[in-house]
């Protein structure tokens, strides 16, 4: 992906490989010429798959700074 500047679609390619069940492994390019949106990529995409924090805490942290991330 290049120049998406969000990770909605990343997000979504993961969750239709998964509910197909025949999640292998998938790799995922993610470009961008912003260090910035790179940044917060990675960020959203760690709180995901943190495993030290329950389902409900991590969809909470998750929207907490997904919100306030698109807050100007």
């Amino acid at each position: 992906m290049s120049g998406c500047s969000d990770i909605r679609h990343i997000l979504k390619t993961i969750c239709d490989v998964c509910l197909d069940g025949k999640f292998n492994k998938v790799e995922v390019y993610f470009h961008e010429t912003q260090k910035e949106l790179i940044c917060r990529a990675l960020l959203f995409l760690h709180i995901i798959h943190e495993a030290n924090l329950n389902y409900e805490e991590r969809i909470e942290l998750f929207l907490d700074l997904y919100g306030n991330a698109k807050i100007k």
